[in-house]
Formats: structure tokens, C-alpha cells, sequence
């Protein structure tokens, strides 16, 4: 893996829920490619960080699904495929239906003012194809909609939001090919993912929004 700015020097007394959240960012963001296997003392150079909070903060990001461990102090960044995919899916699928059902009924008149803005201001983003601007109204939708079920919850489906955004981020109106892809685009395409919290449209998240006034 090639370095393009100047390494930096360690930092031995970074904690370990900093690089914990360098390193997961750069995993979530694409920095650190899927699949792709790298040496601990690569990341101590690349990162600038310490080798004991490094090896703490992979064995977080191990237990989290999104490293995988390899033989002589190497680790895998976990790979892209259909299968894990689809396991996201299924679990965002239960938990946030009944979250989005306890939540709903609870919403104020200003909360619903702020879905209708967020909304807006995601389809306004999606026209422009700008995806990272897309993210954030995106994700605050998301939250809101699942806040009343309480701070684990919630928690538990941001983390499945993260690892489905890592499909989103690589393929989202891409014409790249591989498993992959196939999982995230075919299963929209074939009705899987219907649910509309795993897709981009608006439309689909203004459903997803009355979905929890059903019973």
C-alpha cells in the first residue's frame, strides 16, 4: 500500500478509542480498502499511533466484524459479499421496524417538520449525485426516526447503518462489478431490500416514515 504524504511519528499515548475511531473511519470511508491486507507496523507508520493502543483498537474493530485476523501480526480489512450484506440487512429489517413503530407515535409536530426537512434536503443532494452530502441528512433522518426506542437500540442500528454505508460508499451509481455490488444492487433490484431503510430514495424514506403509524 502506498504512502502518499509523509508519515507521521508515533503517538504512544493516543488512546485507544482515538485509533479505534481513525482506523474505523478509514474502514467505513474506503480509506483502508476492503479485503485488503495490511501489516500492524504498516498501520503504526501510515496512522502515527502506538503499538499497544493499535493492537487494542484492531481487536475492537475485530469484534465489530470489520477486521479480520491474519497470520504474522497482518490484518484483513473485512471484504465486501452478498452474504454479509444481506445479513445487514436482515438485521436493520427487524430491529428498525419495531423501533420506527415505537417511535412514530411519540413524534411532535416539530419532529415531523424536521423529517419533511431532511427529507428535502436529501432529495435535493441525490440530484446532484453528491453522496457525502446525501450522508448527513440521511443519517439524522434515520436517527430520529428510531430515537424512542431507547440508546441501545439506537446504537445497535447506527452500527449496522456504518457497515451497510461501506456498500453504499462503493457502490452507489457506480458501474464497478463484483459480489459485492451484485448484493447491494440486485437485491434492490429484485425487491429484496424493499424495506425502505436500505434505500436511497426519497420516496422510500418518506414510506418508511409512515410505516410506523401501521399497525
Amino acid at each position: 500500500m502506498t504512502l502518499d504524504a509523509p508519515t507521521p511519528q508515533p503517538r504512544d499515548g493516543e488512546s485507544v478509542s482515538a485509533v479505534h475511531g481513525r482506523l474505523r473511519a478509514a474502514i467505513l470511508h474506503g480509506e483502508l480498502v476492503p479485503g485488503a491486507s495490511v501489516s500492524q507496523a504498516h498501520l503504526e507508520q501510515r496512522y502515527g499511533v502506538g503499538r499497544t493502543p493499535l493492537r487494542e483498537a484492531l481487536r475492537l474493530l475485530q469484534r465489530e466484524g470489520l477486521v479480520l485476523a491474519a497470520p504474522n501480526r497482518q490484518m484483513q480489512v473485512a471484504p465486501l459479499s452478498a452474504g454479509d450484506f444481506e445479513e445487514i440487512s436482515v438485521a436493520r429489517l427487524a430491529l428498525e421496524t419495531v423501533a420506527v413503530r415505537i417511535t412514530v407515535p411519540s413524534l411532535t409536530s416539530s419532529d415531523v417538520a424536521r423529517l419533511k426537512g431532511l427529507l428535502a434536503q436529501m432529495a435535493h443532494f441525490q440530484a446532484l449525485n453528491d453522496l457525502p452530502s446525501w450522508n448527513a441528512p440521511h443519517r439524522a433522518f434515520h436517527h430520529l426516526l428510531v430515537a424512542g426506542a431507547g440508546r441501545r437500540v439506537s446504537a445497535e442500528i447506527g452500527e449496522l447503518a456504518d457497515h451497510a454505508e461501506r456498500y453504499r460508499l462503493r457502490f452507489h451509481g457506480l458501474g464497478n462489478s463484483g459480489d459485492g455490488q451484485a448484493a447491494y444492487a440486485g437485491g434492490i433490484r429484485q425487491g429484496r431490500w424493499s424495506y425502505p431503510a436500505l434505500g436511497a430514495g426519497p420516496d422510500r424514506h418518506l414510506a418508511l416514515a409512515e410505516f410506523g403509524t401501521l399497525r
